[in-house]
């Protein structure tokens, strides 16, 4: 159910704005010379940020009820978890090298 405004063209445009600018920050971060981990926390941070953008505005989510963040907060609920599970895992194989 719709219950704020639309967005106007004005609004689409100040999306895409920040988008092209995280997408410029990206691309200097990725031309400094940072650490592996800390370029990576990074660029994941910066994608998270315009996926949320991009989920907001371009798909409307912004204007929807609560309910439909449970169909992609279940899969990504899931993901995690199974990452999680795996974590020790792959820890015990990067530290004991055969």
């Amino acid at each position: 159910m719709m219950n704020q405004k639309q967005p106007t063209i004005k609004s689409y445009l100040g999306i895409f704005g920040w988008l092209v600018v995280l997408t410029v920050i990206e691309i200097v971060a990725a031309n400094l010379g940072l650490p592996k981990l800390a370029l990576a926390i990074f660029l994941v941070g910066t994608a998270l940020a315009k996926v949320l953008l991009i989920a907001l505005y371009f798909m409307h989510l912004k204007f929807e009820s609560g309910l439909i963040w449970w169909i992609p907060g279940i899969p990504m609920a899931l993901a995690v978890f199974f990452v999680l599970m795996l974590f020790p895992d792959i820890v015990y194989h990067l530290t004991n090298k055969y």
